[in-house]
């Protein structure tokens, strides 16, 4: 049995009920700041719950943490879980820069955890779409590939737009 550590309570409690539903892991702990939105999740996913992130980063019976924090907290954290012990596992993007990245990766080798990123946008439709034109060459070479995605507002007040969709573009130009 795997056990899971969650930071984060918006897409935390997403990947809580994954977890519960993939079997073979146990949620041990999640942390969140919204006091009311964490005793939801205890009493509908039974689900320990806490304000504290250390708690989380330092429990000795956690083996992986799941990082489902706004972006540019996720270096920080997996650094410090990696120095826990913990393996990690984090929402995309990893970084908004290659040095905090680089920065993870030479955590991960330091303290031998190994560190995965979820890349769930990666079989999205539209990226499928755009994968199979690309391998097949049916439309030519690309000479160019812009990518957009926009996510829903589910991290409160951390900056989102309140009327932005679920919605993916890639354009190619061959």
């Amino acid at each position: 049995m795997v056990k899971v550590g969650i930071l984060g309570s918006g897409f935390g409690r997403y990947h809580a009920e994954l977890y519960q539903k993939l079997g073979g892991f146990e949620v041990v702990l999640m942390f969140g700041r919204d006091e009311k939105k964490l005793g939801e999740i205890e009493e509908n996913l039974n689900i320990r719950t806490t304000t504290d992130i250390n708690k989380v980063i330092k429990n000795e019976q956690i083996d992986i943490i799941d990082i489902c924090l706004p972006t540019p907290l996720h270096a920080h954290w997996a650094i410090e879980a990696l120095k826990c012990g913990k393996h990690v596992f984090c929402e995309t993007p990893l970084t908004y820069n290659l040095d905090d990245a680089e920065q993870i990766l030479q955590a991960s080798d330091k303290y031998k955890r190994m560190v995965f990123v979820d890349l769930f946008f990666k079989f999205s439709p539209p990226h499928q779409i755009a994968l199979d034109h690309t391998k097949s060459l049916e439309l030519g070479e690309i000479k160019s590939v812009h990518s957009y995605n926009k996510t829903a507002p589910v991290w409160g007040t951390l900056g989102l737009q309140k009327n932005v969709r679920i919605s993916t573009s890639i354009i190619l130009i061959f």
